[in-house]
């Protein structure tokens, strides 16, 4: 993992994007299934 990636800064990214309109509906799964897989990782 990259340490200067920071999930909270894209995810907050990501999210204005998914208001704004501008993913698509595949991207928007992929990022619905984020915070599970996360889950799933760290336990």
């Amino acid at each position: 993992m990259d340490p200067a990636f920071r999930p909270g800064a894209w995810l907050r990214k990501q999210d204005k994007a998914r208001t704004d309109g501008k993913l698509t509906d595949q991207q928007t799964a992929l990022l619905n299934a984020l915070p599970r897989h996360a889950e799933t990782v760290t336990g």
